[in-house]
Parts: structure tokens; C-alpha cells; sequence
């Protein structure tokens, strides 16, 4: 079996800079005058690449494996660009590797091991790849090399990192293994610096070749000229999925010292020594288990004063810096007792309509006063650290409040509890950035095993599995047993400062206090106030989703939608409103903010259960009452079939959307969203071509991605002859002309 010696000449040549050292390893290798199978290794430089082809001609392995990390030039000394048999302890180890430059993700398709994966299996691990880049590119990753391994399907991802990366990607890796399945998993052992990789021009022979597990030659799919490096925020960002809690800060306790507390408390941690512009300390023994006694604990201070603790064994995954704060001094984050409350009459204003007989919870560091302390701007200037940290990057931060308004039953709940999934597991929200963190929804209008499935249904919709964000959402349902703003209060008492990154309060006006009326400017302002004091109190952001008032919303500015005083759209730091579109299911989103720069209004589909930011729609065409639409024939999902993807099958996604285009005046993601359901519908499919992933329509008595290839050119190639179909679809002629007499595709081509 020859080797492809063009993909190993250009995957080594992209991986690789002058003077960069690499290892190449040949597996269960036999060469002349060898007796056993046994194990070749050898050295190269980046100069000699074209090498190590030609010493692959020479062998036979099963397997041929390089170290894609750049080692330490003194390991050419063992065989300077050529192969010999590898001594015992002479292999790379993460000790020898120089840097890591690769985020390497395998997926590997679950069968028996042995054995090489069936034409199924292998197409299921492509699949997968083509999913997982999708995910990461939805957050902006730059475009990775995509590897057939031959049984599977691989990414690199050029980064930039210490051979010692802090378990960095070891947790990129298992952020990313929810979204294995049945079939794919997405492999957890690649994560160390000196990790060997499939050679792509090599051949993959595992076991015997029986019925469709064949022998496959590794290749490359795709790969930029030039990788783009993934920040290091980014992977963090990745990372932070599967981590249960966010860095701890102490900047508000001017007390706290984390010196002398850890002088105190963890006398027998090593440090502080430099880590990443910030210090960590080292645990030889893990606080928390006596087993992991490997130095894998740590506790680390980031430079804006951040404090985390993590222990790298899975069985501490559960394990923060607040874990260990309270294993070593029991009682630091008591609550406050019920005695230790605040009098509302303290705040700046009476609330009126009896609530300032009302408490409220302690602060965690200082009681709420109305001293008044004037300051220069100078000093303020001085002292300037800039704005709270940002929830919704562009729309709210850390203890502010945001408005959601909308007219009854349009999708209020839908809208907040996709925004509460996107902050609870760092996913774009509307394809605005959010930063992850733990998410509190109080809901006062459905019951608990409602919001529940609502949650699930919002994951399958976006594809994504429920595990990335479910433990970061405490819920609570208040239907049946409702609590007013006032006595919400000794529930936010129960819990610790620092702990939630959003708050979600639906709806609004089923938390006013009996009594008070909802038009009531000066109410409704101190209401506003108390919310800011629970923002302060968690410092967390908060959402109010609240109701239009009755009648057209259409004429009315944006702080001017909404139900009751004006104060409710003025004391909010956003207010964002949603009224419907002339365009069937379709809305738009605008805005007024306080901290951030204007959004321009942003058309949305409703597309159960989420809505969808789309494109090419006049935001300025409100729907006017008593005025249906743009009164556009939308096509049926087989009409888009047929007028969209049968017309020029196999073809690519972006020839489906402009065919969409020019036919019906459809928006991308309209079109994109009918493609996706079409397939769901299987009335067409996505099948491989070569490198690239193509549409067909499905039809009647075609089975097969093989069958389908088939009669796509037989609807729309009528000048190809029998063998000339068979050579492009690497099918027998025989097997054309059966799909000819079975299926008969119209003349017109369709």
C-alpha cells in the first residue's frame, strides 16, 4: 500500500517552522531484515520534511503517528532524519516537548477495539468534526485543520500555549465531551504535550479487512494556508463550560488577606510563585483527598485580584475556592441571621404602600446608608477602574437591570429562558457575546416541571445538550405560593454575594406588592431602587420580564413600550422591547441603553421555541393593526426541496440560499432554518463528496448517500453516460443503470 506523500508533505510543512524538531513514529512496523514486528522512530527537522516520505517507503506499519508540538532539538541526536529501531524509554515525553501549538480533537467512532471502523461509523466521526467546528466557529474560532484518520475524524487548532498549561486543555477537551453520542465520542486522553497524531498520506490498519471495514488511507480534508492562533481567552472561554464555578473576588473585603490566609489555613502550600501575571501556591498533598498526592491542587490569584482553587483528578471537579474557604474555616460564608436586617427606611426613599415596614437582607461587607459623601471628579478619575464587568456584552452588566417587554403570549418566557442557557454556558446570545456564570430564575407563572421542559426544549432546539449548562441554572417556581419583591428579599438573603452572574424575574408586575399601583411613577421608581439594592447585594445583573400595555405598541417610542409608569423604562439601565413585524412570525428588537454604545433595531423570526436573528428585513415596517403582512406566498418545505436543492443537487449550502434568494426573497437564515428542517423531514440530506459536504434531495426508491450522488446527476446531468456516472460516484455501471430503470427523473431536470 503506498503512502500519499502529498498530504505528508504539506500537513508537515504547515505544522511546522524552520528550525522546529519533530518526532515520526511507525507502529507494529516490519522493514528489511527485520525478523518482528517492532517500533521505528525518528528525528526530523523542518528542512528535511520531504525525508520522511521517502523513509516510509521503505516500511510497513500499521500506523504512522507524529508529534505534532515542536520537541527539543537535542532529541535529533537519536536518528537525525531517518528511522531505526526504537530503543526501550527512548520515545518523546511531555518533559522533551518545547511548547504546545496544537489543540488536538479526535473524534473516534465507538466500536470494538482492534478493528477498523465501518463505512457507518467512519461517516458518523465526520459528521461529528463538521459539528464541533460548527459549535467553535459560532464563537468566532478561526477555521482548524480537518483530518480523515482513516477509522475517524480529527481538528487541530493552532494556539499558543506552555507545555505546562495548568490543565488548560485538558478542560477544553471535556467541555467538548457532551457533545459525543452513541455513535461518536469525542476522545479525553489527547490532552498531554508529547501526544502522537495520525500521519495524514499514511496508511490506518487495524485488524483484518472483513465486509465494510476496510483499511483506509489517512488524509487531509481541509486546511487554511495559514491557521489563525485561538486566543488563549477564548480557550479559557471553552474551558469554562465544564468548570462549576467561576474564580471567587474579594476586592469588596478590605479585611481579607489571601497571604495570611493561606499562612493560617494551608500552612503546607507551596508558594506564591509567578503564574500567568498573577501568583499560585501548590498543594504536594489535595486538601480534599489524601489520594491525589501528585501536587495536582492548586490555589491561584489572577492579577485583578480573582482567588480560584481546582485539583486536576476528575474527582474534584466540585471543588472551588469556595469549597476549600469553607473546609478550612468553617463559617466564612455563613448567612446573616434573620435578626441582622436592614430597615428600608435606611434607603434613600420611602417605598410607600406600607413597604417600608419591609427588611431587607445585610449586606455581605457594609450596611446600605443615605450619607451623602461628595467627591471630586479628579479623584474619581484617579481612581477609575472602569465599568462592572459585563453580563451581555453590549447590553447589561454586573448589577444592572434590563427590561424585557413584550405584548402577551409572544414569547417573553421563550426569549428570557434562551438568554438564561446562553449565560449559563457562555454560548452567543442573538449572537451577542455573554460571559458565563450561574444563572437565578424566579418564575411566578409556571410550575416547576413546565420550566423544566422548557429548558429541554430550548437545548434540543439549539442542538446542544442539556449537561453544558443545567448544573450553572438554579430555578425557582413561585406558582401557587407567590412571593412580592418585598419578601423575595429573604430568599436573596440565603444566598452568597458573588455567586450568580444573572438574575431572571418573571414576570415583573406579579412582584409588586398588594396594593400598589403600577402607574404610580414615584412606586414604581423605589421599587426599581430596592432591585438595584438585591443587584448590589448579589452583584449580579437583573431581568424584569414584563407586558405591553394594551393596544398598539407600533407609534410608541421605545421607553414608552411597556405597561404602567414611565419610571419602569427610565430606572432600568436597558430597556428592550419586541413588537411584531409585517412579516409573518417575524419581530423586532430595540433598545435603549444606558452604559453601552445604540444597537440599531434587530429583525428576529419566531421560529418555536427560539427566536432567530435574521437578515434583508425592513425593521422599519412595524405590523399596524388591522394589517396582515407582506401577503408573500411562502413555499411548502417539498416546494423549497424541489425549487432549492433538486434543481442543481448535489450542491452546497450557499447554493441552496441564494436559490432561496433570487426564487422567494428569502432571508439567509430563513433559508438555512427551512434546509435544516427539510433534512429533519428527510425530503433531502447531506451527503459526502470527496472533501465537502453536499445536498441532495431524497428520492422515492433512493437509498444510500451512494444511490442518492446517483440519481442527483441523473435529474440534472442528462448528457452523462452510465460510465461516466460511475467513475465520478466510484460505483459500478451495473449499479447506474439499475437506479436508471427504477428512477425516473423528469426532463425538466427538477
Amino acid at each position: 500500500m503506498r503512502n500519499n506523500c502529498d498530504d505528508i508533505n504539506a500537513i508537515l510543512n504547515l505544522i511546522f517552522s524552520p528550525g522546529d524538531v519533530f518526532e515520526v513514529r511507525c507502529l507494529y512496523a516490519t522493514s528489511p531484515g527485520a525478523r518482528y514486528q517492532h517500533i521505528e522512530s525518528g528525528y526530523f527537522t523542518c528542512e528535511n520534511i520531504p525525508k520522511v516520505a521517502e523513509e516510509l517507503a521503505r516500511i510497513e506499519a500499521l500506523g504512522v503517528y507524529f508529534t505534532p508540538n515542536p520537541v527539543n532539538p537535542q532529541l535529533l541526536a537519536r536518528a537525525a532524519n531517518h528511522f531505526q529501531v526504537s530503543k526501550r524509554d527512548t520515545a518523546t515525553t511531555d518533559a522533551d516537548i518545547l511548547s504546545r501549538r496544537w489543540l488536538l480533537i479526535d473524534c473516534d467512532p465507538k466500536r470494538p477495539s482492534g478493528i477498523s471502523a465501518s463505512e457507518e461509523e467512519h461517516d458518523a466521526a465526520l459528521y461529528k468534526a463538521i459539528e464541533v467546528s460548527e459549535k467553535l466557529k459560532s464563537h468566532n474560532w478561526s477555521e482548524p485543520i480537518m483530518l480523515d484518520s482513516g477509522n475517524g475524524a480529527q481538528l487541530m487548532y493552532r494556539i499558543d500555549l506552555s507545555a505546562d498549561d495548568d490543565g488548560l486543555i485538558k478542560a477544553c477537551l471535556k467541555a467538548l465531551a457532551p457533545m459525543g453520542d452513541d455513535k461518536v465520542s469525542i476522545d479525553q486522553t489527547v490532552f498531554n504535550p508529547a501526544r502522537i497524531w495520525r500521519l495524514p498520506g499514511t496508511w490506518n490498519r487495524k485488524g483484518d479487512e472483513v465486509d465494510d471495514r476496510k483499511y483506509r488511507l489517512a488524509k487531509i480534508i481541509s486546511m487554511p494556508e495559514s491557521p489563525e492562533i485561538v486566543p488563549v481567552e477564548k480557550l479559557q472561554a471553552l474551558a469554562g463550560i465544564v468548570q462549576p464555578s467561576v474564580p471567587e473576588r474579594i476586592p469588596n473585603d478590605s479585611t481579607f488577606y489571601l497571604d495570611a490566609w493561606i499562612a493560617e489555613h494551608c500552612p503546607e502550600a507551596e508558594g506564591p510563585t509567578d503564574w500567568k501575571n498573577g501568583r499560585k501556591w501548590i498543594f504536594p498533598v489535595c486538601p480534599f483527598n489524601e489520594a491525589h498526592n501528585n501536587r495536582s491542587a492548586v490555589i491561584t490569584e489572577q492579577p485583578n485580584g480573582a482567588i480560584a482553587f481546582k485539583c486536576h483528578h476528575n474527582g474534584c471537579i466540585d471543588n472551588d475556592w469556595h469549597a476549600l474557604r469553607e473546609l478550612k474555616e468553617p463559617g466564612a460564608y455563613v448567612k446573616p441571621q434573620e435578626d441582622s436586617e436592614v430597615d428600608l427606611s435606611k434607603l434613600p426613599a420611602s417605598l410607600g404602600c406600607g413597604i417600608s415596614e419591609a427588611k431587607l437582607p445585610e449586606k455581605a461587607v457594609e450596611k446600605t446608608d443615605n450619607t451623602t459623601i461628595l467627591k471630586p471628579l479628579n479623584q474619581l478619575i484617579d481612581n477609575f477602574t472602569g465599568l462592572n464587568p459585563p453580563v451581555i456584552h453590549g447590553f447589561l452588566r454586573e448589577g444592572e437591570t434590563m427590561n424585557i417587554i413584550a405584548s402577551p403570549k409572544v414569547g417573553k418566557s421563550w426569549f428570557a429562558t434562551r438568554l438564561a442557557v446562553s449565560v449559563a454556558s457562555g454560548l452567543d446570545w442573538l449572537g451577542f457575546p455573554v460571559e458565563q456564570g450561574f444563572v437565578l430564575h424566579l418564575d411566578n407563572e409556571l410550575f416547576e416541571n413546565t420550566l423544566t421542559d422548557r429548558y429541554q426544549k430550548i437545548a434540543a432546539a439549539m442542538n446542544i445538550k442539556p449537561e453544558l449548562f443545567t448544573r450553572n441554572v438554579d430555578v425557582l417556581s413561585m406558582r401557587g405560593k407567590l412571593q412580592d419583591i418585598i419578601s423575595l428579599g429573604k430568599v436573596f438573603k440565603t444566598l452568597p454575594p458573588d455567586r450568580y452572574k444573572l438574575t431572571i424575574l418573571d414576570a415583573f408586575y406579579r412582584t409588586l406588592p398588594s396594593g400598589t399601583d403600577e402607574n404610580d411613577n414615584s412606586a414604581i421608581a423605589n421599587i426599581y431602587n430596592l432591585i438595584d439594592y438585591y443587584a448590589g447585594y448579589l452583584n449580579c445583573a437583573f431581568v424584569l420580564i414584563h407586558h405591553s400595555s394594551k393596544g398598539s405598541q407600533t407609534l410608541k417610542s421605545i421607553t414608552d413600550v411597556g405597561s404602567g409608569a414611565g419610571a419602569q423604562s427610565r430606572a432600568a439601565d436597558t430597556h428592550l422591547i419586541i413588537r411584531p413585524h409585517e412579516l409573518e412570525d417575524t419581530f423586532v428588537m430595540e433598545s435603549a441603553i444606558r452604559s453601552w454604545a445604540p444597537i440599531a433595531p434587530m429583525p428576529l423570526l419566531w421560529r418555536w421555541p427560539l427566536f432567530i436573528p435574521v437578515e434583508n428585513v425592513d425593521v422599519t415596517k412595524l405590523l399596524v393593526p388591522g394589517k396582515t403582512g407582506s401577503g408573500e406566498k411562502n413555499p411548502t418545505l417539498a416546494e423549497f426541496v424541489d425549487n432549492c436543492v433538486a434543481t442543481y443537487d448535489p450542491c452546497s449550502e450557499r447554493s441552496v440560499v441564494y436559490e432561496a434568494q433570487q426564487r422567494y426573497e428569502m432571508p439567509e437564515r430563513k433559508a438555512k432554518d427551512n434546509l435544516a428542517l427539510a433534512m429533519e423531514r428527510e425530503l433531502c440530506a447531506r451527503i459526502r463528496i470527496g472533501s465537502k459536504m453536499e445536498y441532495v434531495k431524497k428520492r422515492p426508491g433512493v437509498d444510500g448517500e451512494k444511490g442518492l450522488w446517483v440519481a442527483a446527476l441523473l435529474a440534472n446531468k442528462p448528457d452523462l453516460t452510465s460510465t461516466e456516472i460511475a467513475e465520478i460516484t466510484e460505483v459500478s455501471r451495473q449499479y447506474v443503470n439499475k437506479l436508471k430503470r427504477d428512477f425516473r427523473p423528469p426532463e425538466s431536470g427538477n
